[in-house]
């Protein structure tokens, strides 16, 4: 027995929620620069980066405690993947005293240029032209915000510009497994 095809109102319907919950996402990521912002104006980066971390260990703990169960060769994993997580998040923190949130954020933001790079350099698999063009158009508007007059620089990025580099590690060590995974 055949089904009748879906109205394309039915699927653009059953996306509202999806689509919903990344706008919200989006909208809390930019939003915590400005937050991150105000905060090391009351509290060391460094303390900040610990504050975090331990608040995510305990609430991972509580809510899914059997994620905390894994071979050893996973631990280690994700305490490398972690390591480069943290170091990131320690050069935003510290960098985002010297330079604006947005600023900061786009910087961050530039991860997803890092890890199409290294995707490629690293594992030698050449991704699509599409995200080539994002690459330049990514790296053209980091170009605008660098040159721009009276764009703030020197001390701010030479912080800022290091923090997408160890945010992109974690990704392209998981790129091989995560397509294995999901039939990608």
């Amino acid at each position: 027995m055949s089904s009748a095809p879906e109205h394309p109102a039915a699927r653009r319907l059953s996306s509202l929620p999806a689509a919903s919950a990344l706008l919200l996402i989006a909208m809390l990521w930019g939003s915590s620069y400005f937050m991150n912002k105000a905060l090391v104006g009351m509290m060391p980066p460094g303390d900040i980066t610990a504050v975090r971390f331990t608040m995510s260990a305990i609430v991972l703990a509580l809510v899914a405690p059997r994620a905390l169960r894994m071979s050893r060769r996973t631990l280690l994993q994700g305490i490398a993947m972690g390591t480069a997580y943290g170091i990131a998040q320690l050069f935003l923190m510290f960098g985002i005293v010297h330079t604006s949130a947005s600023v900061s954020g786009f910087l961050t933001g530039m991860y997803a240029v890092f890890t199409a790079v290294m995707v490629a350099l690293i594992l030698r698999r050449n991704p699509p032209p599409r995200v080539w063009i994002s690459v330049g158009l990514a790296t053209a508007a980091l170009g605008v915000l660098t040159l721009a007059p009276g764009a703030t620089g020197g001390l701010a990025w030479a912080i800022c510009c290091p923090s997408p580099q160890p945010l992109a590690l974690p990704r392209t060590s998981c790129s091989p497994t995560c397509s294995s995974t999901n039939g990608g």
